[in-house]
């Protein structure tokens, strides 16, 4: 065989670039030194005017694919560019001021490998200069669940099938600007089985220049809409008032005046979800049963309407006799 015949690898680490000099080495450095090497390093530069450029070049590494952009077409069109060229199975996703821990890429495939039914693959990851480690739910089912309130997956940490976005005709949208990656994997899901690995293999940079620090209020007001829009995909009716109720309940940052209307919407969820099936109901069962106790333990005062409600809640005759007492002896202190 001809050595300079390169194999075609099996992952494709995409990283866009726009005036990431500061951290870029560093970054780069992270997934060259990998224990696994079955991959391509696409590292699209987007009009930088800093050093990023050289710093790319100053590496000399077969595995790096280097693209530049004419000119700088922003983050969604770069993204959606380099899934299109990738040569990868696997699309593993790198931000210019994160690191990857060097077990990642190997741990990432050994999963996907193993577990064909998962088309969307994250990780634990730890924030940089900090003692923080976060770890999202792990499984499928506790994923579809939260996905509802947050994006439960970091952007840098993921390992995507690009099939599942080729057949299913997907991509990052320009309409859900700064929560891109929070809509594609509300379109994955519905597609694919999705999973987190517990263990850390990225580290997170927290910085001032990062987007969800520049547009936070714009990134909340697009997550709402992908929030409500991933529900009315899955079978959900909810008015807007009904959705912000249930993301309240979540947050627990319910108004006590307003706990009837929270208790209405909790049910609606339930019996809504005995319909389109898409969420496992003892995981929708414990979750709802978890918001109730929430309520009985936080609020102060519990009126009769309320207690009716309760007794005659179909959510509520769903969960358990040891968890009905408990509502009667705290009915029984306030009345």
């Amino acid at each position: 065989m001809d050595k300079n015949l390169r194999i075609q690898p099996l992952v494709t680490v995409l990283m866009p670039v726009f005036n990431g000099g500061e951290y870029l080495k560093e970054a780069i450095e992270s997934i060259l030194d990998q224990t696994y090497s079955n991959f391509e390093f696409l590292i699209i530069n987007d009009g930088s005017t800093d050093n990023s450029e050289d710093i790319i070049l100053s590496f000399d590494d077969s595995r790096i694919v280097y693209v530049k952009n004419e000119h700088n077409i922003k983050l969604i069109d770069t993204l959606n560019k380099g899934i299109n060229i990738a040569k990868g199975e696997f699309i593993a996703r790198m931000d210019a001021d994160d690191m990857s821990l060097q077990n990642r890429l190997e741990m990432q495939v050994h999963f996907l490998m193993n577990n064909n039914s998962v088309g969307l693959l994250g990780s634990g990851f730890e924030i940089i200069n900090g003692d923080k480690r976060i770890s999202y739910y792990q499984d499928d089912k506790d994923l579809r669940l939260s996905l509802c309130f947050y994006n439960c997956f970091l952007h840098s940490s993921v390992m995507f099938r690009k099939e599942i976005l080729s057949k299913n005709n997907l991509s990052f949208n320009k309409n859900y600007l700064h929560a891109e990656d929070y809509k594609l994997w509300t379109e994955v899901i519905c597609k694919s089985k999705v999973a987190n690995l517990k263990e850390v293999l990225v580290r997170y940079r927290i910085h001032d220049n990062q987007i969800s620090k520049i547009h936070e209020d714009v990134q909340k007001e697009i997550a709402l809409k992908i929030q409500n829009e991933y529900l009315t995909s899955i079978g959900f009716t909810f008015s807007e008032n009904e959705l912000a109720v249930l993301l309240s309940i979540h947050n627990t940052n319910y108004k006590k005046n307003n706990v009837l209307e929270c208790l209405r919407v909790m049910d609606k969820f339930y019996v809504q979800n005995k319909k389109c099936m898409f969420f496992e109901d003892r995981m929708l069962l414990l979750f709802l049963g978890k918001c109730y106790k929430n309520f009985l333990f936080e609020i102060q005062k519990i009126n009769k309407e309320l207690y009716k409600f309760m007794l005659g809640s179909i959510l509520y005759n769903q969960l358990s006799y040891t968890f009905k007492q408990k509502v009667s002896i705290q009915f029984k202190r306030f009345r």
